[in-house]
C-alpha cells in the first residue's frame, strides 16, 4: 500500500485491515456495479482528486478516464514521491495544502473588522 515497507508489515498484520480477506462475491459486486450517477451528469459539487505519482496499485491511467467525464468543476492535484498510502513526505504537506486551497476557494473565511 505504501512505499515504506515497514509500515506494510502493520498494515498487514491487522486483522482488520490488510491482513483481512475479502469474499469473491465483493469484487464482483463492486467491479461490476454502476454508479449512482453518471460522471457527465454530476454536478452537486466541485471535486478535488488527489494522486500520488508513484502509486503502483492504481496508475493515473486508472483514475483519469473517470475524472475527466465529471461535469461538475474539478481539480487533479499530483502528490510527488507517494505511493498508494501517501503517508510520505512532501505528499503530506502537499495533500494539507491542496485540501486548505480547495476548501479556502470553497467557503472562504468571513471578513474580520
Amino acid at each position: 500500500m505504501s512505499n515504506d515497507p515497514a509500515l506494510n508489515r502493520v498494515v498487514r498484520s491487522d486483522p482488520c485491515g490488510g491482513g483481512n480477506s475479502v469474499a469473491i462475491r465483493f469484487l464482483r459486486t463492486y467491479l461490476s456495479s454502476a454508479p449512482a450517477v453518471e460522471p457527465e451528469e454530476f454536478t452537486a459539487c466541485p471535486v478535488l482528486m488527489l494522486h500520488p505519482v508513484a502509486d503502483r496499485w492504481t496508475p493515473l491511467g486508472l483514475s483519469l478516464p473517470f475524472f475527466e467525464r465529471i461535469a461538475a468543476p474539478k481539480r487533479l492535484v499530483m502528490l510527488r514521491d507517494a505511493g498508494h498510502m501517501p503517508v510520505e513526505q512532501p505528499a503530506l504537506a502537499g495533500m494539507a495544502r491542496a485540501f486548505a486551497q480547495f476548501v479556502h476557494e470553497l467557503a472562504p473565511p468571513p471578513h474580520q473588522s
